[in-house]
């Protein structure tokens, strides 16, 4: 029998979304296939979208990779945000939003097979407590960036997508745990957000840093971590990373024999200027009068009455 020849698989997209479907109708494995793949996609949802109420006849995995949501089903809600997952199982009727605030940008795929809810409650997951925590998004959302590539319909890229639909189960499998019961997660998350934020703008040294940058490496938006910082620290993240430089410039000059421009380079300052006006706008007086100041009180004589 002549083999099948390939095919392309359409990719539906725009500048927010990207799915490719109908992967079932073309599976030419199915004798030894235990585990069906249906469809997989990407979108960055507008604020307040929402999908449902609505039955499926297959499981349906979410990952959400920035912002935040709502998950509701069985009289029960669950709020969900950046780094979980969230699972539909079959027959069930689901309703899941989008924050009007805080929009979440998620990956999905639908698959069905068998053992799959043995596999599924391995990965945490359970139809009381729908919700995981994923310790290695990036990983995830690469494994499904990588079935995007296989865009043929042929028996070697079907192979391929069976291999990275079991390294994705096996993923969940081996890092999902489960959020906390005791209602304070998303608060816990929260400051979570803040100390990783902190840690990237502590250890940021000489480079510049861009808070949009900062916000996306731990997955949440550069408006929703300005809310968190401040509501946590009193002050923004622009700010408090200036705050911590000038500290630091203020212990360098006291220490260091270094020139003022070496001092500025070392705090992320390229323009000595620059770095010498928010010094004087932090401390009332400039770098240079400032190391003054510290040497002569350094060697000012003790005195007695």
């Amino acid at each position: 029998m002549a083999e099948k020849q390939p095919e392309k698989i359409c990719i539906i997209e725009s500048d927010r979304y990207r799915v490719m479907e109908g992967l079932q109708a073309t599976q030419i494995l199915p004798a030894i296939n235990p585990v069906t793949l249906h469809f997989f996609g990407a979108e960055q949802c507008t604020p307040g979208q929402f999908f449902g109420p609505h039955v499926r006849s297959y499981y349906l995995i979410h990952v959400v990779r920035s912002g935040r949501g709502r998950l509701s089903k069985n009289g029960k809600s669950w709020e969900i945000r950046a780094g979980q997952a969230f699972l539909i199982y079959p027959g069930e009727e689901t309703f899941y939003q989008a924050d009007s605030e805080e929009p979440w940008y998620y990956m999905w795929m639908g698959f069905h097979g068998i053992h799959m809810e043995e596999m599924m409650d391995r990965a945490g997951f359970s139809p009381d407590s729908p919700i995981v925590i994923c310790k290695n998004v990036e990983e995830i959302c690469s494994s499904i960036n990588h079935l995007f590539e296989l865009d043929e319909v042929n028996y070697e890229t079907e192979l391929f997508r069976m291999a990275e639909l079991y390294r994705l189960l096996g993923i969940f499998i081996r890092d999902s745990v489960k959020p906390e019961k005791d209602g304070t997660e998303d608060l816990r998350s929260d400051k979570k957000y803040v100390e990783e934020a902190m840690n990237i703008l502590i250890h940021s040294g000489k480079k510049k840093v861009c808070i949009s940058e900062v916000a996306r490496e731990i997955g949440v938006s550069r408006g929703y971590l300005t809310k968190i910082f401040k509501r946590e620290m009193k002050v923004s993240p622009q700010e408090f990373l200036m705050d911590f430089r000038m500290d630091r410039a203020k212990n360098l000059l006291c220490s260091s024999g270094e020139s003022i421009s070496v001092i500025a380079m070392e705090v992320g300052y390229s323009d000595v200027m620059s770095f010498s006006k928010t010094f004087r706008q932090h401390f009332g007086v400039s770098p240079t009068e400032y190391r003054r100041i510290r040497r002569i009180s350094k060697i000012s004589p003790v005195t007695e009455d």
